[in-house]
């Protein structure tokens, strides 16, 4: 997993980020730093509780999801930044994530590398799973587990 975490001007600095209560920018940032090599965060709670908002969280993770920059899996166990790939650049033939063929399903990236519920995209996980020459893998069983934690 990377040590280095960036966030986009263009994410930051939009008008929906600057809306969010002090909370909820603050819960942002830091999951962006907790986050896996693909923007998930399972974690939260502890996050919070590091944070000194735990009161808070329903209240803050609600804000997130409804200004859909938090994608809530698992009903809100498991997390997914949305501009994740916009913050981020980890080459998708070495990013981590023991979460990344299970709970990428489902899930698409758009032109911009911003991952979306709805069909319209790339599925997520096609791309992360894709070699160099765009072709799909045929990883090995060892591999797959080491990858993706199956």
């Amino acid at each position: 997993m990377a040590l280095k975490r960036m966030f986009n001007n263009s994410v930051i600095q939009s008008d929906e980020f600057t809306d969010l209560s002090n909370d909820a920018k603050l819960a942002y940032f830091y999951f962006g730093m907790y986050a896996d090599d693909c923007g998930f965060v399972d974690n939260s709670k502890t996050i919070f509780y590091i944070l000194g908002i735990a009161k808070e969280y329903d209240q803050v993770i609600t804000e997130l999801i409804e200004t859909e920059f938090i994608i809530p899996i698992d009903d809100k166990k498991l997390l997914l930044i949305r501009h994740w790939n916009a913050n981020n650049y980890i080459s998708r033939y070495r990013a981590k994530s023991r979460y990344m063929k299970q709970k990428l399903e489902g899930i698409c990236l758009d032109d911009g590398g911003v991952y979306n519920q709805d069909n319209d995209g790339e599925p997520a996980v096609n791309y992360f799973t894709k070699t160099a020459d765009n072709k799909v893998s045929t990883l090995s069983d060892k591999k797959k587990r080491e990858l993706y934690g199956i």
